[in-house]
Formats: structure tokens, C-alpha cells, sequence
């Protein structure tokens, strides 16, 4: 991850889009054993989530280490 993270700003969304991709499947095979909220925040914050962790590895990536 560390290494998307530094590489673009766009492929951590791409990262999320294929994670989103991958889990919608398993999210219909599922549907009927969960509330429907728990689905919906899943799927909707995973794209934003993994961009948010790769943000948050660059920023930590680019300050200046503590002694």
C-alpha cells in the first residue's frame, strides 16, 4: 500500500474501485443475513476509506521524521 500510496493521488481510488468491484458480489450473495445499512456503509466508504489511508500514509511519508 505504501507504494501506491506515493505513486499517484488517483490510483488509491482505483485500488478502492477494484475492492468495491470485488466485494459487491459477496454483498448480493449475503443481502438477506444483514440490515441493509451495514451493506451501504460498507460499499459506499470503502473507495473513500482506502484513499483516505493512502492520504494519510503519504502525509506521514513527507514530514519530517521526530528525533
Amino acid at each position: 500500500m505504501a507504494a501506491i500510496a506515493r505513486s499517484s493521488p488517483c490510483l488509491p481510488w482505483v485500488v478502492g474501485a477494484i475492492l468495491l468491484v470485488a466485494f459487491v458480489p459477496e454483498h448480493i450473495l449475503i443481502w438477506v443475513r444483514f440490515p441493509v445499512w451495514y451493506h451501504l456503509v460498507f460499499l459506499i466508504t470503502l473507495g473513500p476509506l482506502v484513499a483516505l489511508g493512502a492520504a494519510l500514509l503519504r502525509r506521514r511519508a513527507s514530514s519530517p521524521k521526530a528525533v
